[in-house]
């Protein structure tokens, strides 16, 4: 599978996009939107580009009331990243003219002005989908987007999750979500973006295939691993246990989610960063600074990083385990840390949805299978002439 997107080199520890380091991205001070531009369009916006990408975004079209109605009907236990995902699913049968299959014909694969027109509207429609099942899962007042508001600043304005004295956005969090989302905006083709490629190469709408990335992304395996690994953190009520969970992972009784990865054999180039920007919010941040959560994370990777066990097996932090610290310094809650993750990893989805549609020739994902079950018994002779008579007689089949 070729791409131009994302370089991931787990041997050298390096990551970037469209050829620039993502550690480059990440103390650029860029925002968030100029990186996702980056990763659709394939190079860094001129200033005019930024303003015109983040107004398109921005200024898309809301989404029907009937999905604000079905998500203020939503239980309030409801698992938030399935809900995104049967949202986005919702949506797109809210809105049967994308729909290639409704319209009787291709309406996306190699069409660029059609791919263009939909990837800010997809952008925009998922960040209000996600926006909108926080606020009714935490009992908050959906407010709609700005047009003067960035990308980032947007997601915190319908969140309400604002300073408390001016209701802007604070500046501060503002950078904690650019640096976070820069990080997290793709990784290759993980899982859940083959599952977006798979569903993108029917020729189904980019919803459709959106919400099938998403859904994948919530498995345990993948994206879902990162609420695992703060609930393993949860349970560990004293640091003086984590020994014996170091025991237990490395006796095969259980996984130690966060820690490990099929891909990095050095440490995750993204779980430093995020270990180096949550020291610096820790130092204005005093929850941080006594919390037994992040407290967990460290003592796990200071014992781990120096037990045999996992140095022989090239077993390092990868981001997941400190993720949802970021996430905390931003103010929101650790039951919607999967939720923008997913959120955030959109935007590589949607770039490898418009890397798919660019090539105007179809190519449908199929794995090619190798059977492994019973193989029938051969034919005989007289079941091979019963079959050549019902060849040449079909009507001879209502008689037997």
């Amino acid at each position: 599978m070729e791409s131009k997107i994302t370089y991931v080199d787990g041997d050298a520890g390096e990551i970037a996009y469209r050829g620039i380091h993502v550690a480059d991205l990440f103390y650029s001070g860029r925002p968030f939107e100029h990186v996702a531009f980056l990763l659709i369009f394939g190079h860094l916006p001129s200033d005019s580009e930024a303003a015109a990408f983040n107004t398109s975004i921005a200024t898309s079209e809301m989404p029907p009331q009937t999905i604000f109605d079905t998500i203020n009907n939503l239980p309030l236990d409801t698992h938030a990243s399935t809900a995104i995902g049967a949202t986005l699913a919702l949506y797109a049968a809210l809105r049967p003219e994308k729909i290639p299959a409704h319209c009787g014909e291709n309406i996306y694969k190699g069409n660029m002005a059609a791919i263009d027109k939909e990837v800010p509207q997809q952008i925009f429609t998922v960040s209000v989908i996600s926006t909108a099942i926080f606020c009714r899962l935490h009992g908050r007042e959906f407010v709609p987007p700005k047009a003067s508001y960035s990308y980032t600043e947007n997601i915190l304005h319908m969140m309400r999750i604002v300073d408390k004295e001016t209701g802007l956005p604070d500046t501060r969090v503002v950078k904690l979500l650019n640096r976070t989302m820069i990080l997290m905006a793709d990784h290759e083709i993980t899982n859940s973006a083959s599952v977006l490629l798979s569903t993108a190469s029917t020729l189904a709408d980019p919803y459709s295939c959106c919400a099938a990335a998403t859904l994948a992304g919530t498995g345990i395996l993948h994206g879902g691993a990162i609420e695992v690994a703060y609930k393993q953190l949860d349970a560990l009520t004293d640091l003086s246990m984590i020994p014996m969970l170091i025991e237990a992972v490395k006796s095969g009784q259980m996984r130690l989610f966060g820690y490990g990865h099929r891909k990095w054999k050095l440490p995750d180039p993204r779980s430093i960063l995020f270990r180096e920007m949550i020291a610096e919010a820790a130092q204005d941040i005093e929850s941080l600074r006594t919390d037994h959560h992040l407290a967990a994370a460290l003592e796990i990777d200071r014992v781990a990083s120096q037990d045999a066990y996992f140095k022989s097996r090239n077993l390092c932090a990868n981001a997941d385990l400190f993720l949802s610290f970021a996430y905390k310094a931003m103010g929101i809650p650790v039951d919607f840390i999967l939720p923008m993750t997913l959120l955030n990893r959109n935007l590589g989805y949607i770039a490898h949805w418009r890397e798919a549609m660019v090539d105007p020739k179809p190519r449908m994902w199929r794995p090619l299978q190798i059977y492994v079950g019973n193989i029938p018994p051969q034919k005989q002779d007289d079941d091979l002439k019963q079959d050549d008579d019902l060849k040449q007689n079909p009507m001879a089949l209502s008689s037997l």
